[in-house]
């Protein structure tokens, strides 16, 4: 006789609109967890950026999250977090229903913890607290937050990264061997100042004989600057397939961020054997290593250029990177490994 399937809840963002974690929620129900897991959500996609909307958007997460407890079987909660303002205040008092449930809940650290709670508010610092303090189980995205976890709030958390899901490589032709004259180089991530769009502009600037593609959709740095470089081709929001074949045809991928958990953008050049420039933000050093890119000081145009040029002479370090990355992914973040870890975790959560 077949065991009864658990049930995990997520308490997280689903599409629209299709943001990391709420893209990342999808493709889990969408393909499910091993180990005789099956998923419920409470959606927690915002409705409206206003004071008001953020209310009525909290008292929908809260009563969803007591009718789904009281009205269906739960085994354990997986509760995201992005560690940022009020939404620390929300995920404290959903904490606190599911614990009126005598519910396990594992919380998902879904940003660079000790950044986001520098930035913080004093006034949701308490809120913090709380969460993780008497939360059953926490996953980080790096080790940053692995360390800042264990000496702020004492507690032990375990790193699982993102994923890339089986189709991932469907009709996709990798980079098997790296052009010798490297002519692209791709971003892809919000155009606003904190994903370092505005250090890309500033290179190309500099590097007027390579051109620079931004794929993503602008949020506040395309108006603010006078003249855009002519070697610099703005693409907008892509679809997901178009956005994997620009990688394939790409030399180089450029992602000079100021804050990340762990970025898709650049664990999916890696998958397509991209050689990367990036910066030291959240796990991307973790990722890259010394072997399949180079890291850059944040906010150094001086530095990019400089790492661009470098490997712009050097297609044998090209290559090495290239094939670095490509194995990276296959041994560390394909989809049934990654969501082994969850639900080693959740198992492991259950019996403590």
């Amino acid at each position: 006789m077949a065991s009864e399937k658990k049930v995990v809840l997520f308490i997280s963002p689903l599409p629209p609109p299709a943001g990391g974690i709420a893209t990342w929620t999808r493709r889990l129900v969408e393909m499910g967890l091993p180990d005789d897991y099956r998923i419920r959500v409470v959606n927690t996609r915002k409705d409206e950026n206003q004071v008001l909307g953020e209310l009525r958007r909290s008292l929908r997460i809260f009563l969803d999250l007591y009718h789904t407890l009281k009205n269906h079987e739960v085994d354990v909660i997986h509760l995201n977090t992005a560690v940022a303002g009020g939404g620390i205040a929300r995920e404290a008092i959903c904490l606190l229903i599911a614990k009126l449930f005598k519910k396990k809940v594992v919380l998902h650290c879904r940003c660079d913890v000790k950044e986001h709670i520098a930035s913080m508010r004093f006034l949701w610092k308490p809120f913090a607290s709380r969460l993780f303090k008497n939360v059953d189980s926490i996953i980080n995205l790096n080790k940053a937050s692995h360390i800042f976890i264990r000496s702020t709030y004492h507690r032990e958390s375990e790193f699982v990264p993102n994923f890339i899901d089986n189709g991932f490589y469907d009709g996709l032709q990798l980079i098997e061997n790296v052009s010798p004259i490297v002519k692209n180089i791709l971003f892809v991530g919000m155009i606003i100042q904190w994903k370092g769009a505005g250090v890309v502009i500033e290179a190309a600037r500099r590097l007027p004989d390579l051109t620079f593609h931004l794929v993503g959709r602008d949020v506040d740095v395309l108006s603010k600057i006078e003249l855009i470089p002519s070697n610099i081709t703005l693409h907008g929001e892509l679809p997901y397939a178009e956005v994997k074949r620009m990688m394939t045809e790409a030399d180089l991928f450029l992602f000079p961020s100021f804050r990340e958990g762990f970025p898709n953008a650049v664990m999916e050049a890696m998958a397509v054997g991209l050689p990367i420039v990036a910066t030291d933000a959240g796990a991307i050093p973790d990722m890259i290593g010394q072997e399949g890119g180079i890291i850059v000081k944040q906010g150094d145009v001086e530095e990019v250029v400089a790492a661009i040029q470098m490997l712009v002479h050097d297609s044998n370090k090209r290559q090495q990177m290239s094939n670095y990355n490509k194995m990276k992914v296959r041994n560390d973040y394909m989809y049934d490994a990654v969501t082994r870890k969850y639900t080693a975790i959740y198992n492991k959560t259950l019996i403590s």
